[in-house]
């Protein structure tokens, strides 16, 4: 919890590190990958059937300090269309 309840003011090494420890106490693959309009969740969790694939999650985390002026629900749902 002290891991990612972490506040910072470089958004992409903090992102790494609550992916990384996500990973750890999940035990899944979490990456950030971008979408065709060029727009990236900060984590996603893929499944893939029969050659589709399906996020079984997307992460959007909170801005904070420092971070761009953008609303992390509304990134999260572009990222799930």
């Amino acid at each position: 919890m002290h891991s990612l309840s972490y506040i910072g003011t470089k958004e992409l090494p903090r992102n790494a590190m609550k992916r990384h420890k996500l990973r750890e106490i999940m035990e899944v693959d979490i990456r950030q990958e971008t979408n065709d309009d060029g727009t990236s969740p900060d984590g996603i969790h893929i499944f893939v059937v029969n050659g589709f694939r399906i996020p079984l999650f997307d992460m959007e985390f909170k801005r904070e300090f420092g971070d761009g002026a953008s609303d992390p629900s509304t990134q999260v749902g572009l990222s799930m269309k």
